[in-house]
């Protein structure tokens, strides 16, 4: 399996973060056939850090409903990156920011007026 097809995207979450800064360890969704090794070693070479522990588990997608309709969300693969002392992920900003554009009702109703907020 190709390094970069192994890790799919970072977790950011209120664990993650406090896993980070307690225990020097980082989540990251995997690709469901991807084991600890692979995942050991995509994230040395694509970061160059040394890992210590990599712990891997299987979420089970959620149950969700529309109506009757009763659907099921995938499952994906989570993976607990310990890193050894000394060393950290910098992750770039992930998030891509984009305009916020909000429509504000104005007297008389019929009138629109639209305000573009730079993040």
């Amino acid at each position: 399996m190709n390094l970069s097809d192994v890790i799919k995207r970072p977790l950011i979450t209120e664990k993650a973060t406090s896993l980070k800064a307690t225990s020097n360890s980082v989540l990251f969704a995997v690709d469901k056939r991807a084991n600890k090794k692979e995942v050991r070693e995509a994230v040395e070479k694509m970061f160059k850090v040394k890992v210590e522990d990599v712990r891997t588990m299987n979420v089970a997608g959620k149950v969700k409903r529309r109506g009757r309709t009763v659907g099921l969300r995938p499952g994906w693969k989570k993976a607990v990156v310990t890193l050894k002392a000394g060393d950290k992920i910098s992750a770039p900003r992930l998030v891509v920011e984009t305009p916020i554009v909000m429509v504000i009702h104005v007297v008389p109703p019929l009138v629109e007026r639209y305000i573009t907020l730079a993040p």
